[in-house]
């Protein structure tokens, strides 16, 4: 399958040190869990100080993963998912099933090969995760499963980008894309981020553009503009949007 590659850099002269957070837009999964579907951090930048040259480049690409891991909360009570296992997925029409079962006594998951074999899911731009009915809810491991992304600083990695507590008997859809949220704050990727809970964000759609490298400015208004109207030339559609409102 071919690979679409994209960056998003940021030039801070907002007069203020800043780190800047990458987020996944990936809607809801069709057929989902009956709990709580987490938007995870992508990437965060390092604290990127203001001035000309201050600037931080986030780099992605169309690479997506099934995905299952643990789920733990720090001091402050953040939540930080951890990938303990990913397969590579292709999206539909034509796209990948991958199936989850689980250890009865342990309630620990694994790959179910024998079950997916074969299978196709034609949910256009999108691939199934289904889970059988091994599977506990609530889990004593805490398992979450769903989307994740490569890790640009590890490509051994697999960062999770969406995800939910693994329930029993699921066949969902779920429907990653090369769209995009920054925002600030002091996260780091695998955190799960209430989205209603982040304020106006820019949102950044590679959808149907002519070259995938998109460049803004944060001014001292805290307002991104188009870098010398590149993002325009490019394709590249954006706009200043309420997550919680996408």
């Amino acid at each position: 399958m071919s690979i679409t590659t994209c960056s998003i850099t940021i030039i801070n002269q907002s007069n203020s040190p800043k780190r800047f957070l990458l987020f996944q837009d990936v809607p809801k999964p069709k057929n989902g869990p009956t709990g709580n579907v987490f938007w995870n951090v992508y990437q965060a930048s390092p604290k990127i100080e203001s001035g000309d040259d201050s600037k931080t480049r986030f780099e992605m690409d169309s690479q997506f993963f099934a995905i299952y891991g643990t789920a733990s909360a720090n001091d402050i009570g953040n939540v930080r998912v951890y990938t303990s296992n990913s397969k590579r997925v292709k999206l539909g029409p034509d796209g990948s099933v991958v199936a989850l079962t689980a250890d009865e006594k342990e309630e620990y998951p694994k790959w179910n090969d024998a079950f997916d074999k074969d299978k196709k899911t034609a949910a256009e731009g999108g691939f199934s995760i289904v889970t059988d009915d091994k599977f506990k809810f609530p889990n004593k491991n805490n398992i979450y499963i769903g989307v994740g992304a490569k890790d640009p600083d590890n490509p051994t990695s697999v960062i999770p980008i969406q995800t939910y507590a693994a329930e029993p008997s699921l066949n969902s859809q779920l429907f990653p894309h090369l769209k995009y949220y920054i925002c600030t704050g002091e996260f780091k990727p695998g955190i799960i981020v209430d989205r209603s809970t982040i304020g106006n964000s820019l949102k950044v759609d590679f959808t149907g553009a002519q070259v995938t490298d998109a460049f803004f400015t944060v001014n001292a208004n805290g307002q991104y503009t188009d870098e010398r109207g590149i993002n325009k030339r490019n394709g590249i559609k954006w706009e200043v949007a309420q997550p919680g409102n996408a």
